[in-house]
């Protein structure tokens, strides 16, 4: 068993620099509260709300941070006992009934230390409806927190303790895939580039989305790995970390009932992803593996349901992020290699 130490902070600043990044800018807040510990924000998003308010997705967890080992040796499990009695109280249908309050780290990639969290982290499932619910439920939870850290006589005054509530839909493992020929009709390929212009337009005209979109894109996105051909048609739209989540619903809104309006399925999804060249314009070739050659990859090591990292590592299969153009103006994949090999 690893060493539990007897004391952790965060450093004062951002490694390298006191400013923070979009990327790492908290969430804007909905609503301001005080506990014992004093004055505390909340935000209230579609999928998720939190104390103080959360970091842009995606967001890393860190199970065994020295800062979470340090809380369960002050609280042993109080903490998530509390918050658990605190989420049962109330209306939320938890995913994990179970075992739904865990104490983690949470942190923006490459930004731990700076950025990170010990965090009470509770999922739910979200509907339409629930946000206020969410939103009390937070506030009653964070002020359990804060008043236990109080009674703690000043053993974990440097820590400021923060609470989640997240649905499945930000936890899950999404997959991307390209449109099958059954649903790559001739009439969604002459309507895609109205449908990109009209979505273009009403996001160019809500503040919190002008000028900070990054991509607009279209392909199949899910949680089925099995059969991705099940997973929705979606207008895929990525904006820049200083979009604030807290004002997209509008947007979205109105995106939806355009789309809506068609007879394909389509399916409006907006993230915070900061896309650079080439990738933005990197299309989606409607020419998948056969069974045989993917067979054949496998027995290779090759597989495609691998997760992409940040850091490719020793061993790991590399390939040019662009296509191959043949004489006939034809596109293919490039080749596959080896890092190290």
């Amino acid at each position: 068993m690893a060493e539990i130490p007897n004391s952790w902070a965060p450093p004062a600043t951002a490694p390298g620099s006191g400013a923070r990044s979009a990327r790492t800018k908290r969430t804007e807040h909905s609503s301001s509260h005080n506990s014992e510990a004093g004055e505390f924000q909340v935000s209230n998003v579609r999928f998720r709300a939190a104390a103080p308010p959360a970091f842009p997705s995606p967001i890393q967890t860190a199970w065994n941070h020295p800062a979470c080992q340090l809380i369960r040796t002050a609280f042993g499990p109080k903490l998530e006992r509390g918050v658990t009695e605190i989420v049962l109280r109330s209306n939320i249908k938890l995913k994990y009934p179970e075992d739904p309050a865990q104490i983690v780290f949470r942190y923006v990639e490459g930004e731990e230390e700076s950025t990170g969290q010990p965090t009470v982290v509770v999922i739910a499932r979200w509907d339409e409806a629930c946000g206020p619910e969410w939103e009390r439920t937070v506030i009653e939870a964070k002020r359990f927190i804060d008043g236990a850290k109080v009674a703690a006589t000043g053993k974990l005054d440097h820590l400021d303790i923060g609470v989640e509530l997240i649905a499945p839909e930000l936890t899950r493992t999404k997959f991307v895939s390209y449109i099958p020929e059954t649903e790559s009709t001739k009439a969604l390929a002459t309507d895609w580039e109205a449908i990109r212009a009209k979505v273009s337009r009403i996001l160019g005209a809500y503040p919190a989305t002008k000028g900070k979109v990054t991509s607009i894109a279209l392909f199949k996105l899910g949680f089925s790995d099995e059969d991705r051909d099940k997973n929705h048609l979606t207008i895929y739209i990525s904006v820049s970390y200083d979009s604030p989540e807290a004002r997209w619903s509008p947007a979205i809104q109105e995106i939806q009932q355009h789309l809506d309006s068609y007879p394909y399925g389509l399916t409006a999804h907006i993230e915070h992803n900061d896309l650079n060249s080439p990738y933005e314009s990197f299309d989606l070739l409607l020419k998948p593996l056969t069974d045989e050659r993917l067979k054949c990859k496998q027995g290779l090591e090759f597989h495609t349901t691998r997760e992409y990292k940040t850091r490719v590592e020793l061993g790991e299969d590399i390939s040019p992020a662009t296509y191959l153009t043949a004489d006939s103006g034809e596109k293919f994949m490039p080749r596959i290699g080896t890092l190290g090999c």
